[in-house]
């Protein structure tokens, strides 16, 4: 029997490896045993939803530390030989929209610093070479594990953040075990550097593949482009409730038009959105009838503020069922039901009104309407605030430059938009369908057969 260590350290990893055909498929391999490497203290439904003959859960053991040397020195260092546009604000302002700061004095010195050096591409390859060679011993809690289970194959998720799946891959990599990486989200490639590479990378498509050969220095024959798993549920038509169904649960006139409102959790104002959304209703301002149907960012039922519990009193808004909230996975851990709620909200939606987030790529997937919203609410905020540094990141200028998404820049240009939208559903139609191709390699709903099948194609040549 051969064994497979899967590291699942967040919500949105177990989504889209757990909830996925990736688990199911690989569950069913009678001659396999995998490894769940879970965060301490696993909730008792997400052990019972995991049990089988052929799994394990093992978890996570003591932090692995950096040392002083490659904490202050090394890392800070290597993470910033990624210059980007996305970078460049990070300098400037901060990784955090609701939480920006102003520093001039530091984006002036990285941009004539890490602007020329983060070109020299054998400087990346020295520094991978550094931490791999002379810190072994920070990996060793986790070497235990290794010898314990002796696996075949290891599969991580979050290395660019995780210092557990860094770990994972360094160990691997010395005992001459192979390794797949799959970055939990299209929106990481184009900030910091990868410290440790897997020997196969699993990319959702050619945008993710191009940022890690032209960024991230990794060699081509590496990449395999395999979709978007967690869209997989997209494509089962048995999730979808009728239409009478899916208002009923929700309250919602099925006679009405419906906005989806997704909110972004980093813009701290994005509520007075909503409310604008809501105001155009109550004021007759939609060519339509409709009900603004807000559905808060997961992060908001974790940070538990309280900023959209007004909607569930305002006579045309209704306020979406939250995801499920754990402890074992850091706050957000949807299941299947809460995938499956999504995909109904999708499918049921005219539009959705959002930012720029993963949000327009699932609503282009159903061909539905997506307008982004680029001003800042009842007033004009100070650029070091504003909504529009999020549209600056590397990677969603293929959203903006495909036309499959259209920017608000004010709350006239938000309201005709939606009308123009209201009038024609089918505006901008090729646009989404070609934006949708493009994005998900295969939007056919094997993704996650795709991934099983390379990883048991590696595990077969093991």
């Amino acid at each position: 029997m051969k064994t497979i260590f899967i590291s699942i350290p967040l919500g949105i990893v177990a989504r889209n490896i757990l909830r996925t055909d990736i688990f199911r498929i690989l569950k069913a391999q009678k001659d396999l045993r995998i490894v769940l490497i879970l965060p301490k203290n696993v909730d008792s439904y997400l052990r019972e939803e995991l049990r089988a003959e052929n799994v394990v859960i093992e978890e996570q053991r003591a932090r692995v530390r950096a040392g002083p040397f490659r904490h202050f020195i090394l890392y800070p260092f290597m993470r910033n030989l990624v210059y980007t546009e996305t970078t460049k604000m990070y300098f400037r302002y901060g990784s955090k929209m609701s939480q920006p700061r102003n520093t001039p004095i530091r984006y002036f010195f990285s941009r004539i610093f890490f602007g020329p050096l983060s070109k020299i591409t054998f400087l990346k390859r020295l520094c991978r070479w550094l931490d791999y060679n002379f810190f072994n011993k920070y990996d060793k809690v986790y070497e235990s594990l290794f010898d314990k289970y002796q696996p075949s194959l290891v599969f991580v998720n979050n290395f660019l953040h995780d210092p557990i799946d860094l770990a994972l891959l360094r160990i691997a990599r010395r005992c001459h075990i192979s390794s797949i990486g799959m970055v939990k989200s299209w929106d990481n490639l184009d900030k910091w550097l990868l410290i440790a590479l897997p020997d196969v990378f699993l990319v959702w498509n050619e945008i993710m593949r191009e940022e890690l050969i032209k960024l991230q220095d990794v060699k081509s024959q590496d990449i395999k482009m395999i979709g978007v798993p967690q869209f997989d549920v997209y494509k089962k038509q048995d999730v979808f409730l009728s239409r009478e169904e899916y208002c009923r649960k929700l309250g919602i006139d099925p006679s009405k038009r419906i906005i989806l409102f997704g909110s972004d959790w980093s813009i701290v104002y994005d509520d007075e959105i909503a409310d604008i959304l809501h105001q155009f209703v109550i004021e007759g301002a939609l060519k339509e009838k409709c009900v603004i149907l807000v559905r808060p960012h997961f992060e908001e039922y974790k940070l538990k503020t309280g900023r959209f519990e007004k909607f569930r009193n305002y006579p045309y808004a209704t306020l979406d069922k939250p995801d499920r909230i754990g402890k074992c996975l850091k706050g957000w851990d949807p299941d299947w039901e809460n995938m499956k709620h999504l995909a109904n909200n999708l499918y049921h939606c005219d539009m959705v009104v959002t930012f720029g987030s993963t949000l327009s790529i699932d609503t282009a997937f159903f061909n539905k309407p997506v307008i982004n919203v680029a001003f800042d609410g009842f007033y004009k905020r100070p650029w070091l605030w504003s909504v529009l540094r999020g549209y600056k990141h590397v990677h969603y200028q293929p959203v903006i430059s495909s036309g499959a998404v259209r920017l608000a820049h004010s709350r006239e240009e938000l309201k005709n938009t939606i009308n123009q939208y209201l009038e024609n559903p089918s505006l901008d139609s090729q646009k989404r369908k070609q934006f949708r191709e493009k994005f998900c390699y295969k939007p056919d709903g094997k993704a996650g057969q795709r991934i099983a099948e390379n990883i048991l194609a590696i595990l077969n040549k093991a």
